[in-house]
């Protein structure tokens, strides 16, 4: 499924010759992890800070950032994870608020949320995909009090790009010193040729 709006995209796909937005459904779906955990699906045509900070509503400050850059345009900044130090309900909004285009239109990272005292994280990765984990019950009621349809399965991917848009530079530079971050080195599991769901 695909739309015509005007603007950066962050994910494509391919249909018949022509490269366009890739738009999900406003979805989600129960899934078992290789751990064996549970975890939540999320899928949804737009609003993913909006849905992320939804969700982080009824879990308990303080927060942990961590941004996953997988590719970075700027020399001076390297492909890592970096982590947030503790922060409040107020600089979690301040921070997804601001760089809100940023995340939402290029694909250039993951963002976590993590709140240790509600052991609960939330993931928006660069396929345009929230995981949840933790509060599945709560989660659950929250998604379908906001129109979110329970299905099996969320839709698969077919052949996709991520694009890396250079008019998002200067807000990468901005992000990574928005904060005194916590570097450390990209898992393997954070490469999107790798991060399969």
């Amino acid at each position: 499924m695909g739309n015509a709006v005007n603007g950066p995209i962050k994910l494509e796909t391919l249909q018949g010759k022509e490269w366009i937005r890739h738009v999900y459904g406003k979805e989600f779906c129960f899934q078992t992890t290789a751990s064996g955990g549970q975890r939540i699906c999320i899928t949804t045509p737009d609003g993913y800070v909006d849905l992320l900070l939804s969700l982080s509503a009824v879990l308990s400050e303080p927060f942990f950032v961590l941004y996953v850059l997988i590719v970075s345009r700027r020399d001076e900044h390297s492909a890592a994870r970096y982590q947030s130090k503790e922060v409040s309900r107020t600089e979690l909004h301040t921070f997804f608020e601001k760089f809100e285009g940023f995340l939402e239109n290029d694909g250039r990272h993951h963002v976590w949320i993590h709140s240790p005292s509600s052991s609960a994280t939330l993931v928006y990765d660069n396929h345009n995909v929230i995981f949840a984990y933790g509060s599945m019950e709560i989660f659950s009621t929250i998604l379908q009090n906001n129109g979110f349809r329970l299905v099996q399965e969320t839709q698969k991917l077919g052949p996709h790009g991520h694009c890396y848009n250079q008019e998002f530079d200067a807000c990468e530079s901005e992000l990574l010193s928005f904060w005194e971050w916590s570097q450390s080195p990209l898992k393997p599991e954070d490469d999107p040729r790798e991060f399969l769901h």
